[in-house]
């Protein structure tokens, strides 16, 4: 099965509603960097401008980058040096922050997917449903498919995302390209330091959890592609599951802590602006390891949990090692 109906889009039909800016990290992405610049310009009922921040690229993403003329210049390409995917889209979200052009949404995007027709339109049509003075956040699911597009499986199951603060304080589940949001978000995402960096998909859904809205969508509208240089939405099940969660633990020496490190930044920037019951639970996370009372104390809370057994046992275990 192949899903590609977003080249059957006439935009001559089409009535735009909104102006949307797609944030862009590129790096050696020649291979199909056209196919995804195309399905994110015949996106229904937006124009939108991308901004594509290269990270160093050593093949010929840049030039034919630089060839797609014919969107003018809704194509912004910043050329920078090698540092990784993680700095390059804060710099881009950073670049966006002061750009002449300012937006109402706002949506990250990877290299090397293609993206169906209505996936802007109907994250939109979510987004303007929720208050307008909160930083506000839309992801998804997405279809991840083979290097030729054929379908594969959908990256979740139905159900497993439940988008509750007790989730996303035990497991990410959020994938950037499916990101769409506002620019209060994008304001707030560059407040962080370049020592503080975390992960964009994973720092944007606790900044928007706990100081505005999320939605997650079931449906995926992306066609979110698996190759030998991108396996990071391959699903392990059963076994290669069991397999992989063991061989965490085996090496949980070299593991650095996460959610903690996203509490105790909560607390930084926005401690004042926190419910008591929310800045509770943080404070709980940010500071388990200096007591065994407090260690005990979120080894045993149900304020955090993914919902699923193997990951939650795995979860309680970092706990008791101090790598929460």
């Amino acid at each position: 099965m192949i899903v590609s109906e977003y080249t059957t889009v006439d935009r001559k039909e089409i009535k735009i509603v909104m102006d949307i800016c797609v944030l862009m990290s590129s790096y050696n992405g020649e291979k199909y960097i056209n196919e995804q610049i195309d399905s994110i310009f015949l996106q229904d009922s937006v124009d939108v401008w991308l901004l594509i921040r290269d990270d160093g690229s050593t093949d010929n993403t840049v030039s034919i980058i630089k060839k797609r003329k014919e969107y003018g210049n809704r194509i912004f390409l910043i050329e920078g040096n090698n540092v990784g995917s993680t700095i390059s889209f804060y710099e881009i979200m950073r670049y966006a922050k002061s750009y002449e052009k300012k937006f109402e949404y706002y949506s990250f995007a990877d290299q090397d997917d293609v993206w169906l027709s209505n996936k802007l339109c109907k994250a939109i049509s979510v987004l303007e449903g929720f208050p307008s003075d909160s930083p506000n956040l839309y992801y998804s699911n997405l279809k991840v498919v083979d290097e030729k597009l054929n379908y594969l499986y959908d990256r979740f199951t139905p159900g497993y995302v439940t988008n509750t603060k007790k989730q996303i304080m035990a497991e990410i589940c959020t994938l950037g390209c499916t990101c769409v949001f506002n620019r209060i978000a994008l304001l707030e995402m560059c407040k962080l330091n370049n020592n503080e960096l975390e992960y964009h998909d994973n720092w944007i859904l606790w900044i928007c959890s706990f100081l505005g809205k999320c939605y997650y969508d079931e449906q995926g509208y992306i066609l979110y592609r698996q190759h030998g240089n991108n396996t990071s939405g391959t699903v392990k099940k059963g076994f290669s599951y069991l397999r992989y969660q063991i061989g965490r633990l085996v090496n949980i020496n070299d593991m650095k802590p996460c959610y903690e490190v996203k509490a105790k930044l909560m607390l930084k920037y926005y401690s004042d602006r926190l419910v008591h019951e929310d800045k509770e639970i943080l404070n709980l996370l940010a500071n388990y390891s200096k007591s065994y009372y407090l260690k005990i104390k979120l080894f045993f809370t149900n304020k955090i949990s993914s919902g699923h057994i193997i990951r939650d046992l795995s979860r309680k275990i970092r706990i008791l090692v101090n790598k929460a």
